[in-house]
């Protein structure tokens, strides 16, 4: 596998948070003055991320480096994180008034895992520990910040999980637990188990690209949308964990259309204010 190297700054470094809020200001009039800002339903909040839109940091040892090691040489602590990312929230918010927001969920190692005093955790599991209750943090500063209006997404929805994994049904537990947390809402994406566009997207069955199984039908597939929309059946999903938004790839879409209507009428209702 080739892995891609490439430049971040510290999400606390003033440059970036200068360059990050002049970001904000120039979307925002871009929106504004092409009339398409009343348009905008929700947008997902961004300025912590890699090289993908879930809320994290690199946070592992890797065969291109040890990400913690790094994070210590720069001063890191998460303190200094948190601080940023309440800027970050005042400046969309300050953008964006009127809007929803949303953010992408990711259920292990989002965060590099160093104590509050800027050591490093002592084992794996303590690693794991500190990263999860990091980024629960992180969401229920945003959904402090905006009340009612904010959502948070789990970007691999599937319909059937293997016997026997365990780690997928952990992350799930994990993100309901935040949702809660940050008194938020569930969002979800479909998987791309089966391959990125042009690929065949979302797999119905499976956690990994080597167990996924393609859908067999769009009642299948409405079926996997409507785990999302009702993740405990629709007889006993309380409103807060129905789901408000889904993400469906372009493929899925067209292979599926009668699946989508459906799913779009089941959405949860916001209650923001």
């Amino acid at each position: 596998m080739h892995l891609h190297e490439f430049d971040t700054a510290p999400p606390y470094d003033r440059a970036y948070l200068d360059a990050f809020r002049d970001l904000l200001a120039q979307l925002a009039h871009h929106l504004r003055s092409t009339g398409v800002y009343d348009q905008l339903a929700m947008l997902k909040l961004f300025g912590i991320t890699t090289t993908t839109d879930e809320l994290r940091l690199p946070a592992l040892k890797e065969c291109s480096g040890d990400a913690v090691a790094t994070w210590i040489a720069l001063g890191y602590k998460p303190a200094k994180v948190e601080r940023a990312w309440k800027v970050m929230l005042k400046a969309t918010l300050g953008h964006f008034p009127d809007k929803s927001f949303n953010i992408g969920f990711i259920g292990i190692n989002a965060f590099p895992g160093i104590r509050d005093n800027g050591i490093a955790a002592a084992t794996a599991n303590e690693a794991e520990n500190l990263s999860a209750a990091f980024a629960a943090k992180l969401m229920a500063d945003a959904g402090t910040a905006m009340p009612g209006r904010l959502a948070i997404g789990f970007d691999s929805l599937v319909l059937n999980i293997p016997e026997g994994n365990k780690s997928y049904r952990h992350s799930r537990r994990e993100f309901f637990a935040d949702v809660a947390g940050a008194n938020a809402h569930p969002g979800w994406q479909t998987n791309e188990l089966l391959g990125n566009y042009p690929g065949g997207g979302a797999a119905c069955t499976g956690v990994e690209a080597k167990d996924a199984v393609a859908c067999t039908s769009w009642q299948e597939f409405r079926q996997m949308l409507f785990r999302g929309l009702y993740p405990l059946g629709r007889e006993n999903t309380p409103p807060a964990m129905r789901g408000v938004y889904l993400e469906v790839f372009p493929q899925n879409v067209v292979a599926f259309p009668k699946a989508i209507l459906p799913a779009h009428n089941n959405l949860g209702v916001w209650n923001g204010n």
